[in-house]
Order: C-alpha cells, then sequence, then structure tokens
C-alpha cells in the first residue's frame, strides 16, 4: 500500500458522490447571491424624514408600560 492510496481508500462511488455534493454547494451559494435584489431603499438624504413613510415609535420597545 503506498501512501497515496491510504488516503484514497474510500469506495470511488463514494468520492464521486462527495464531489458532486461539494461542487453542488459550492454552485448554489454563487447563484444564491446574485438572485437578491433590493426592494425598497431609504437614503434620508434631505433635511427631515417622509412623514409618508416612517412614524414615531414612542416607548423602548420592550412592549411594557413605562412607569
Amino acid at each position: 500500500m503506498n501512501d497515496f492510496s491510504r488516503y484514497t481508500s474510500l469506495p470511488k462511488r463514494r468520492l464521486k458522490l462527495a464531489l458532486a455534493i461539494t461542487l453542488a454547494l459550492i454552485l448554489s451559494c454563487f447563484l444564491s447571491a446574485r438572485a437578491q435584489s433590493i426592494v425598497w431603499q431609504e437614503n434620508f438624504d434631505g433635511p427631515t424624514v417622509n412623514g409618508e413613510t416612517w412614524t414615531y415609535d414612542f416607548g423602548d420597545g420592550s412592549g411594557r408600560a413605562a412607569g
């Protein structure tokens, strides 16, 4: 047994399956990154906030009454 065969002792069918799964995962990462696009954007580049889009939210976000 040489040194190389020690690291490739898995059956060739399993090695091919592992390679196919790895390539599919890598390919899906690249495709999903390209599929994303901005749906809505607010730049806040004016002197005031757009009242039709944004409202005031009073409180500390805990959902409890202050007091």
